[in-house]
């Protein structure tokens, strides 16, 4: 322990010192104020107890706790002493003053300021014997003549006082000093323990909130499996009216407010497609292939994020997209979208609701210098304080307001692009807003498509009078296909996996196409894809999977597989005619 330590943790001891020993010397002034007048002794007993008891109550005053102070404590009381034993004659019992004043000195815990009092006992031992063999008659000592030994006797009294005090004192101030050290131990240990129980809370707290998001995560897909399935006969039908409107457009020219309802039909399609996008966008969020990282569309990234973070933005700022063409860039497209999405809300949210006029929120790609692919979020909001710079990126660290924020996000949005082989550079000015650049290594590799549809994008006419066979567990779905297709088709529905199977061993190499919905309860898509495979190896290539969402990990993993085309729900009339000339196409191959 250093001496500043030692001195900063005994500066109590010595001013509590202070203060008794200040009632000390009152007391020995009252004492010696009441021998006084039975000896006759007030000459000698007013000066020398002023004396004695002033200036130590000066020293005090002047420097507390200080090591002048607790000498001057040893003198004053050592003078008291002297003065009762001249006061009453030397009588012996009076040299348990000095055991008495010692102890007192033992409250400093401090054995170098008893030496100095102790001193000036010996000595005036010493000069008082001279005077006593010289004639001059002091009542200190009973013997004619005071000899060498005699002396010693008197004063080594004092001595050994002084030693056993001066011991007991350095061994209380080992103790004092020793249980600081055990005590600050215990404080750190402590300081430790509490951190370590708020890291789990803050665990703990981090566990519920990813247990949360994965509850979300599956609820969001079981949500758009079930909303996609109707939405099917929504966006299915208003195509069918739209082209039946088209179809007899010169036989509906003669009812009024004819433009209208066809407004309003294009209206309704248009908002069944935003529905559609929306369901769409739930399932990436929900996806669960976190782990895969290949090539990544970065503009497509952006535009799901931004979509996801449009109730945020809409009211707080108006959107720049400033989009360079830029390659692939070696990531996961579900991570990168919650990165992305990330810095959108934060950036959104350092900006003042209701100021969507004035505040903007401009995000945009480039290739750097390095050849890196640069996403920039940039805000016109409060910005960040300096002092705050350097820890934006530790966990739980924010500057919102209680209740509106983990501190996780852009933790983990750090981790993320960190683990892909990149960074984040942050640039702010408190009060004209930030600007975060998102810096990733390029892919060699071509980008999966941003849906997991895989059907062609060239639509063609379909074949006349082909055979198609639907398996869904849903009432509507074969109607609607026949309504999609028309006299181009003969539709045949089946309302489960089982009855699909049964259809199929019936009519073997009787259908042009297959469509079969993958999540269906008793028998799934999944058996019967695989019983064609073991029974039916040719009617595999005339076989498209439909999928709602795919939500289960099983369902995930056997779309994944396949070799070829699955549809999405809700499709498009030209979606179905595209797929049957692709697997009539295959099958004549």
């Amino acid at each position: 322990m250093t001496p500043e330590l030692e001195q900063q943790v005994l500066a109590p001891v010595y001013l509590r010192g202070d203060r008794i020993v200040r009632a000390a010397t009152l007391v020995h002034l009252v004492i010696a104020a009441a021998i006084a007048p039975f000896y006759d002794t007030w000459s000698v007993a007013v000066p020398v107890g002023l004396l004695a008891a002033g200036m130590f109550w000066a020293t005090s005053w002047l420097v507390p706790g200080h090591f002048f102070t607790r000498v001057v404590a040893g003198i004053s009381l050592q003078a008291f002493c002297a003065l009762h034993i001249f006061q009453l004659h030397g009588l012996p019992e009076m040299h348990f003053f000095f055991f008495t004043s010692f102890t007192l000195m033992i409250l400093y815990k401090d054995w170098r300021a008893m030496w100095p009092g102790a001193l000036l006992i010996i000595g005036q031992h010493i000069v008082f014997a001279i005077l006593h063999n010289s004639g001059v008659k002091l009542f200190f000592f009973e013997e004619p003549r005071v000899g060498v030994f005699k002396l010693f006797f008197h004063f080594g009294i004092a001595i050994a006082q002084v030693a056993i005090a001066g011991v007991v004192a350095a061994g209380l101030r080992r103790r004092v000093l020793t249980d600081h050290q055990q005590n600050e131990a215990l404080a750190r240990q402590l300081a430790a323990s509490n951190a370590l129980m708020l890291e789990l809370e803050r665990t703990r707290d981090r566990l519920v909130q990813t247990e949360k998001l994965a509850t979300a995560g599956q609820l969001a897909a079981g949500v758009g499996h079930e909303i996609n399935n109707p939405l099917a006969f929504v966006v299915g039908n208003l195509e069918h009216l739209a082209v039946r409107f088209d179809q007899e457009k010169k036989t509906l020219s003669g009812i009024p407010d004819v433009v209208d309802l066809r407004d309003c039909l294009s209206e309704a399609q248009e908002g069944a497609r935003r529905i559609a996008a929306i369901v769409k966008d739930l399932k990436t969020f929900a996806r669960s292939d976190d782990a895969r990282i290949g090539p990544v569309d970065v503009t497509a990234s952006l535009e799901f994020a931004l979509t996801m973070a449009a109730p945020e933005i809409r009211h707080r700022a108006q959107v720049i997209r400033d989009f360079q063409s830029v390659p692939a860039v070696e990531g996961n497209d579900t991570r990168l979208g919650q990165v992305f999405l990330v810095l959108l809300v934060n950036a959104a949210q350092a900006m003042e609701e209701g100021g969507a006029t004035d505040n903007r929120l401009t995000v945009r790609t480039r290739v750097d210098a390095d050849g890196r692919v640069c996403i920039s979020v940039e805000d016109t909001g409060q910005g960040i304080a300096a002092e705050h710079l350097s820890r934006i990126f530790d966990p739980f660290f924010t500057t919102k307001q209680v209740g509106e924020g983990t501190g996780l996000g852009l933790s983990i949005a750090h981790n993320i692009v960190s683990a892909l082989g990149g960074r984040i550079d942050v640039h702010s000015e408190l009060g004209k807003g930030s600007r975060f650049d998102v810096v990733l290594p390029v892919s060699n590799g071509i980008p999966r498509p941003t849906r997991s549809g895989k059907t062609p994008p060239q639509p063609i006419a379909a074949t006349p009078l082909v055979r198609v066979l639907v398996i869904d567990d849903e009432a509507d779905m074969g109607p609607l296909v026949a309504r999609l297709l028309g006299t181009a088709a003969n539709v045949t529905h089946a309302r489960s996996g089982r009855e699909g199977l049964e259809l199929l061993r019936a009519t073997p190499g009787g259908f042009d196409l297959v469509l079969c919905d993958v999540m269906m309860p008793d028998v799934s898509g999944a058996d019967v894809y695989r019983a064609l495979e073991r029974e039916q190896p040719r009617m595999v290539s005339r076989t498209v999977m439909m999928t709602g969402g795919a939500f289960t990990e099983a369902s995930a993993r056997f779309v994944e597989s396949l070799p070829y085309e699955v549809i999405e729900k809700p499709f498009t009339a030209n979606d179905i005619r595209t797929l049957l000339d692709v697997v009539k196409k295959r099958s004549a191959a």
